[in-house]
């Protein structure tokens, strides 16, 4: 499963020769395990999802810290139980998301799920009007975001606008507030429960920032948000970690804010004069390319450049998420449930502005 150095001279033809390409056969694919291994001795973005499995197999098989950066509208793609299902069974331990997915996770956290429609026929307009917001094949009736700004808007008035707070713990104030009210289970209320960090790096753009302002504007709330604080806390994570004795993972889908977020706190660290040698594992599932020259499409190789990550074992399949995420997933955790369980978990403590991770 390992990718063949850097070309350093020539050789023989036989050295190219060494693995065929194995055929797919129907009764190879006894479960979704069996079916993503059948796809790794196969060839394009098959065999890039088998070999996904196996970085995903190393993360959870060594002492490493398991990172998911979140982007794209996967909550409204019905990712969310997902999300919760990696949390609750630790195959995760911390996010950096979009705004905009906390946002559709509260909403459905409170009740208002998303609803399918046919993207052909769909009149935009006319969905405009009955105030339903479209995202591709899915609908999220504004009414439940307006409900969200309500409740949200409550809970701001708890807060102490006299200090700054960083995002993960905005997060876990408003998700253990919504558990105490007997919400659902979702990604904000769950990691609030485990005490797991989840970042949002641009909270700003999102409902979420929007729901601020009308805090601001409504009710002369002055939340503060430090954001740099958000960049020095999860570098600190990855230090403690570190110190710890452990790997850094990173699971990306798609790219952007938060693929970038996880990946810089290695040079932050070194702006810092701490030894980080760079992040270990890093798995990312985009439809982009790197040609155009946008993180959601760059290599892990080019990241190496800015030594963000050591030699890192990865893989990048290219293809749609919702398709791709689901069966990494349930193949991972086919495995730890037939009996392989996680080498390590770690614990997380922010208290007192100090960061720590243990085993």
């Amino acid at each position: 499963m390992q990718r063949h150095p850097p070309h350093q001279g020539p050789e023989s033809r036989s050295s190219y020769e060494q693995v065929p390409v194995r055929q797919v056969h129907l009764e190879q694919a006894g479960g979704v395990r069996s079916y993503v291994e059948m796809l790794a001795g196969s060839s394009y973005q098959g065999r890039e999802l088998g070999r996904a499995l196996h970085v995903f197999d190393r993360m959870l098989e060594t002492k490493t810290v398991i990172f998911l950066a979140l982007a794209g509208a996967m909550i409204p793609a019905g990712m969310r139980g997902l999300i919760v299902d990696l949390l609750e069974q630790r195959l995760i331990d911390g996010i950096v998301s979009t705004g905009a997915n906390v946002i559709h996770d509260i909403v459905e956290t409170m009740g208002q799920p998303h609803y399918a429609i046919d993207a052909a026929t769909a009149d935009d307009s006319a969905l405009g009007a009955l105030k339903l917001n479209r995202v591709y094949d899915t609908i999220m009736p504004e009414e439940g975001f307006v409900q969200a700004e309500h409740l949200l808007l409550d809970l701001f008035d708890e807060m102490d606008a006299t200090r700054p707070y960083n995002s993960r713990e905005l997060v876990h104030f408003l998700g253990r507030r919504l558990s105490e009210q007997g919400f659902d289970s979702g990604m904000v209320t769950t990691a609030a429960k485990l005490g797991l960090p989840l970042y949002i790096p641009a909270v700003a753009d999102s409902e979420l920032g929007i729901d601020m302002l009308y805090g601001r504007l409504q009710r002369g709330q002055q939340i503060m948000l430090d954001t740099i604080g958000d960049v020095g806390e999860s570098s600190e994570v990855v230090w403690q970690a570190h110190l710890a004795g452990a790997e850094i993972g990173i699971i990306t889908i798609g790219g952007g804010t938060p693929r970038n977020f996880i990946q810089q706190t290695a040079p932050c660290l070194d702006c810092m004069g701490r030894p980080y040698p760079g992040h270990k594992y890093a798995i990312g599932v985009t439809t982009d390319v790197p040609y155009w020259g946008g993180l959601s499409g760059s290599t892990f190789e080019e990241a190496e450049s800015w030594r963000k990550y050591n030699h890192p074992e990865h893989a990048t399949v290219r293809a749609d998420a919702t398709i791709v995420f689901p069966l990494l997933c349930s193949a991972a955790y086919e495995r730890v449930k037939a009996g392989s369980p996680r080498a390590a978990v770690p614990r997380f403590g922010f208290e007192n502005n100090t960061v720590q991770v243990s085993y």
